[in-house]
C-alpha cells in the first residue's frame, strides 16, 4: 500500500446485504500532473479495425498481448473504464471517491493512453437518497448532442442495494441526475433479487441496449433491457451470458465493453471470475458474440488470463483506435504497475 493512499477495498458485488462497490481510493488533494509519457501509438480517432481480425480471434488465429505500462500514468488509480471517442478526443468514464463515497471521474485523451484528468462528474445524493453511497461504474452514450450517462446507485440503507440511475449533459461534463432508472427484480427466485449495476449504454438504429449485471447474493450474470424509447426500456428477464458452473466464469459475467460490429457479428468483451467469496476468486476477461444482441455465445478460454485468487484482469472495456482493437483492464494488486490502474491490450494475428 502506498504511504500516501488509503485503498478501501469494498467488494465489486453485493454479498450478505452489502450494497456493491469496487475499489475505492481515498486521496489528498492532487498536485498538478506532471507532463503526459510519450506513447508510441499515433494518436488518431476510431477507424474500420483491420478486417477480420475479431473473426480470426474465435478461430483461433489471432490474440490479445498484454502491453507494457499503465495506462493514463498521470491520472492515479483510473480504473473500470468506460470510454468512447467524442469529436476530437476519447471519453473515459471511471471510478473514484472519498471518504466512503464512490463516485464518477472522468479523464480525456488524445490517444487512448496519456489522460489528464477532467476531474469528478457524478457524486453521489444527498444523505438518505438511493444512491447516497454510491453513483459510479458509469457509461455514456452521445445521441444528437445529449450525453446519457447510465450509472449504479446504491444508498447506505438497506433498502437501496444497488439499481441504475440516469443523468444527462450537453458537454459530457456537467450531468443532471434524472432518477433512479432501472431497478432490480426481488422475486425470490429472480436472478437480480439482490442488486442490479455496471451497465453498459449502446444505441443500434433506432433501438437502445441497456447491458448490466444481476445479482442473487451468489452469482453475477449479464442481462439487458432493451426498447425504442430509452426511458421505457423492457429487461429480457433472464441472464444473456450465464455463468457456467467449474469454469472461469462460474461466479461471474459481470462489467463489460459496448458491442463491436464485425461482418455478421457483434463482440463483446467481458470480466468473469470463479465462486465466491469474490477478493478470493480467479479474475479474468472473455470475449462473446452475437448476432442479434441479445443471444451469445461464448469463446471458450478467456482472453486476459485469470489473476491467481485476486480481484484484477477484470473492469474490462473493448475499444477501437485507429484501426487496432484494444482491451482495457483493471490491475490486480499483486501488479508491478501496483493495484486498481488500467493496462490494456491489443489484438494481433497470429505469427
Amino acid at each position: 500500500m502506498k504511504s500516501s493512499y488509503f485503498i478501501l477495498i469494498v467488494s465489486a458485488l453485493v454479498i450478505a446485504g452489502v450494497a456493491a462497490g469496487a475499489y475505492l481510493v481515498l486521496r489528498p488533494k492532487e498536485a498538478a500532473p506532471s507532463a503526459p509519457q510519450e506513447n508510441p501509438l499515433t494518436a488518431k480517432p476510431p477507424g474500420p479495425p483491420k478486417k477480420d481480425l475479431l473473426a480470426a480471434l474465435w478461430a483461433g488465429k489471432a490474440h490479445f498481448e498484454v502491453l507494457p505500462g499503465k495506462v493514463a500514468p498521470i491520472v492515479d488509480h483510473m480504473h473500470f473504464i468506460s470510454m468512447f471517442w467524442d469529436g476530437n478526443h476519447y471519453k473515459a468514464y471511471y471510478i473514484t471517491g472519498v471518504e466512503g463515497n464512490i463516485w464518477t471521474g472522468l479523464a480525456k485523451s488524445a490517444d487512448g493512453f496519456n489522460f489528464e484528468s477532467a476531474g469528478v462528474v457524478l457524486k453521489t445524493g444527498s444523505p438518505g437518497s438511493w444512491d447516497d453511497r454510491m453513483a459510479s461504474f458509469s457509461s455514456v452514450w452521445k445521441e444528437k448532442g445529449t450525453y446519457y450517462l447510465v450509472y449504479e446507485g446504491a444508498g447506505t440503507s438497506f433498502w437501496w442495494l444497488g439499481d441504475i440511475g440516469l443523468a444527462t449533459s450537453h458537454d459530457g461534463v456537467n450531468f443532471e441526475k434524472e432518477g433512479l432508472f432501472l431497478k432490480h427484480d426481488t422475486a425470490e427466485n429472480s436472478f437480480e433479487k439482490t442488486n442490479i449495476g455496471t451497465p453498459s449504454l449502446f444505441k443500434d438504429g433506432d433501438m437502445w441496449y441497456l447491458f448490466y449485471h444481476g445479482f442473487d447474493g451468489k452469482t453475477c450474470q449479464i442481462s439487458v433491457a432493451t426498447g425504442g424509447d430509452l426511458k421505457n426500456l423492457k429487461k429480457v428477464g433472464y441472464p444473456i451470458i450465464p455463468t457456467v458452473a467449474n469454469t472461469w466464469r462460474s461466479g461471474t459475467t459481470g462489467k463489460r465493453s459496448r458491442p463491436i460490429k464485425e461482418g455478421e457479428y457483434w463482440y463483446m468483451a467481458f470480466e468473469g471470475s470463479t465462486d465466491l467469496p469474490y477478493d478470493k476468486a480467479n479474475w479474468c476477461t472473455g470475449i462473446a458474440r452475437s448476432k442479434d444482441l441479445i443471444n451469445w455465445e461464448v469463446l471458450p478460454d478467456p482472453v486476459i488470463p485469470p489473476t491467481q485468487g485476486e480481484m484484477g484482469h477484470d473492469g474490462s472495456d473493448m475499444i477501437k483506435i485507429g484501426d487496432d482493437i484494444y482491451i482495457y483492464f483493471r490491475t490486480p494488486a499483486s501488479s508491478p504497475l501496483g493495484g486498481n490502474n488500467t493496462q490494456r491490450a491489443k489484438l494481433i494475428r497470429n505469427p
